[in-house]
């Protein structure tokens, strides 16, 4: 599920798994400082499943959010992403594998990467 895998790379942005109540208040001061929109600690805390008893109806601006503090435009644009990465050991993702026989004479190849921490 597209979810589980936002959930997991906000995770490994913020450098550990979400288990405590602190765990959510730091995310969601460090969401606000780095996206520049809030999401409450209660929030992430009804999307990561912390809340029990509770259903969930995950708005789209918080996953929105989430996507843009990984480093997507939003949440269809880590949606058209997630399927085609490929991890490696390193932790490095790529879009698509490329090899000098898969270029034509005078095509451009750029290279980019995405911080973590602005």
């Amino acid at each position: 599920m597209k979810q589980d895998l936002l959930k997991q790379e906000v995770e490994r942005t913020f450098g550990h798994q979400l288990k405590e109540t602190r765990d959510f208040e730091e995310l969601s001061h460090l969401l606000l400082s780095h996206t520049r929109e809030r999401l409450s600690p209660t929030t992430l805390k009804r999307f990561w499943g912390y809340l029990k008893n509770e259903e969930v109806q995950t708005r789209p601006h918080t996953l929105d959010v989430l996507a843009r503090f990984v480093g997507y435009k939003n949440y269809e644009d880590f949606c058209g992403h997630a399927d085609c990465l490929d991890e490696v050991q390193s932790g490095i993702k790529a879009e698509e594998r490329i090899t000098s026989e898969g270029l034509r004479r005078g095509q451009r190849l750029i290279i980019t990467w995405r911080a973590l921490f602005g």
